[in-house]
């Protein structure tokens, strides 16, 4: 409730705390409310102030990532790494800002400093599990996701992506298991997709499968994956008129999909 926050930033205020001390918040609130012009007027001047501020310097790389402010995001970042020093938190600030741009090699050089600095720091091989998949990196993924579900054997990630390697030796009990354990910790519709193509294949399992790929397609009503896979399974049913408009959508959708095509010939 951003209405909420603002007014007990206001009674802080009146308490006596000092309204430069309370600038972050406010332009962490600003930001959060859409109101990114005022967060950057915010944030400019709490770091003219406080060269240190290393939340601020995170926040200001953060809001001006997306090209908005190119000349302000390189100092921000160059901030950032002149503070760096054996903090894994700052350079975990700039692996999440390197991923953000898509420059892998440099988030895999900060996150490897940080795992050096602090192997338990679960969100580090997250994030490396993802760079991994991102260049390409099978056996280094599959040494992350180890290391990753020792750490936190519930993780969302680390069980995505270690069912997507089950699935694609075959090993599809396995699979099945490492995608229900992810779902425990956030109904992602592309685990849904990923859950209900499995079970398409399993006897007895088409019921559980539909609510899965209907609950996937509630969220994103217009993704042709899931549509296809609806449309598979329609088709696996008998329920034909139901796939032929499935797999139309998916042509519509996105022109030249093999799958849909392959399917619709069936």
């Amino acid at each position: 409730d951003y209405e909420e926050a603002a007014r007990l930033l206001d009674q802080v205020e009146a308490a006596g705390v000092p309204p430069a001390s309370l600038r972050f918040e406010r332009a962490a609130l600003a930001s959060l409310r859409g109101q990114t012009d005022l967060a950057l007027a915010g944030l400019k001047e709490l770091v003219a102030q406080d060269k240190e501020n290393v939340r601020a310097w995170a926040l200001l790389a953060l809001l001006t990532s997306a090209g908005r402010d190119p000349e302000t995001h390189e100092r921000a970042l160059k901030a950032l790494k002149d503070q760096q020093g054996s903090s894994p938190d700052v350079r975990l600030m700039l692996a999440e800002l390197y991923v953000g741009r898509k420059d892998w090699a440099a988030a895999r050089g900060e996150l490897e400093q940080v795992v050096r600095m602090n192997p338990r720091q679960v969100r580090a091989w997250e994030m490396l599990v993802s760079v991994d998949f991102q260049e390409r990196k099978r056996e280094l993924a599959e040494d992350h996701v180890r290391i990753l579900l020792t750490l936190a054997p519930e993780n969302f990630t680390g069980n995505l992506m270690l069912g997507s390697f089950q699935y694609a030796l075959g090993q599809h009990s396995l699979a099945e298991s490492s995608y229900r354990t992810a779902l425990k910790s956030r109904r992602e519709p592309t685990v849904l997709n990923d859950l209900a193509c499995l079970l398409m294949l399993k006897e007895g399992g088409s019921e559980e499968a539909r609510a899965l790929i209907e609950e996937a397609l509630a969220a994103q009503p217009a993704n042709p994956v899931f549509l296809s896979t609806r449309g598979e399974l329609n088709l696996r049913e008998g329920r034909h008129d139901e796939a032929e408009r499935d797999l139309q959508r998916v042509l519509e959708l996105a022109p030249g999909n093999v799958q849909a095509l392959l399917l619709s010939a069936e």
